[in-house]
């Protein structure tokens, strides 16, 4: 079984109001057979702190790319194992109020 990467923005008063209108979508979008490879396979969130002055896109780009590398902070590659991370949850970044953009590896 593989797995696909996925990048979902969605609208709530909370991330977790987010999270569960994003996973409805996807679901009725893609079913309910598992993997989708959508967030419709989280069953739950981690947020992840963007560093002061960069772009949400730009950090999770970052955190793609700091697979295997060995140089990199720890935070980020904290950060980038959640993201990675097919059977865990979802990483979720505050991209303005009442904005969240939840994006990971979901399994396939």
């Amino acid at each position: 079984m593989g797995a696909d990467s996925f990048f979902v923005r969605a609208e709530g008063k909370t991330a977790a109001e987010a999270f569960r209108a994003a996973v409805d979508e996807a679901q009725y979008q893609h079913g309910h057979g598992r993997y989708t490879g959508t967030i419709a396979e989280k069953h739950s969130f981690v947020m992840v702190p963007v560093p002061a002055g960069t772009e949400v896109r730009d950090y999770i780009n970052v955190l793609w790319d700091a697979e295997g590398k060995k140089d990199v902070p720890a935070s980020v590659r904290a950060a980038s194992y959640i993201l990675l991370d097919k059977w865990g949850p979802a990483a979720c970044f505050a991209d303005g109020p009442g904005r969240w953009i939840f994006a990971g590896l979901a399994s396939s």
